[in-house]
């Protein structure tokens, strides 16, 4: 098991307690400096300054990659939340869509044609374990709900889009 100083949190962790603790020398005489360093167990406060970088709850990345029928793409994930759900469906229709996806009606004063429809399975981020620190291994993929996308498209690693022809009626 690597220790903690492999880690590269620890390490600007570590680089930034020895900062805080030199400025502090200049303020202060050094045998007190020498006494606390010597007594103090860093390790709680360690543990905070891992949790404050390394959140669990968002994905670190700016981007959500989209597959749709093996074709990737990036999209913001800040764009994504701001548009919401069916916005995003409707930019996902536009984006990967084909001519065949689309049902053409035969209305009796006018011609319409008839989206497919948009399903959305999601890989999330998952919170880094002992065993894993990049991550546990992913679950498999989920669809979203529309009700959820805003709390949900924080933590969304991939959306594999699924683009569904929809019967004639």
């Amino acid at each position: 098991m690597p220790s903690d100083t492999d880690d590269p949190i620890d390490a600007r962790v570590n680089a930034a307690v020895q900062r805080a603790l030199e400025q502090s020398a200049a303020l202060q005489p050094k045998q007190i400096i020498k006494e606390t360093v010597t007594t103090l167990d860093a390790e709680p406060m360690l543990k905070v300054f891992r949790d404050l970088l390394n959140p669990h709850t968002q994905c670190m990345d700016p981007q959500v990659i989209v597959t749709c029928r093996g074709e990737k793409r990036a999209f913001g994930r800040k764009s994504l939340k701001d548009m919401g759900y069916s916005r995003a469906a409707s930019v996902f229709v536009d984006r990967f869509s084909k001519r065949d996806d689309w049902v053409e009606g035969s209305g009796s004063w006018m011609s319409s044609r008839t989206p497919p429809v948009v399903n959305m399975l999601a890989s999330f981020c998952r919170p880094p374990t002992e065993e894993h620190t990049s991550g546990s291994p992913s679950s498999p993929p989920l669809h979203v709900d529309s009700t959820g996308w805003e709390d949900c498209i924080g933590n969304i690693k991939e959306l594999e889009i699924i683009l569904e022809r929809q019967s004639p009626n």
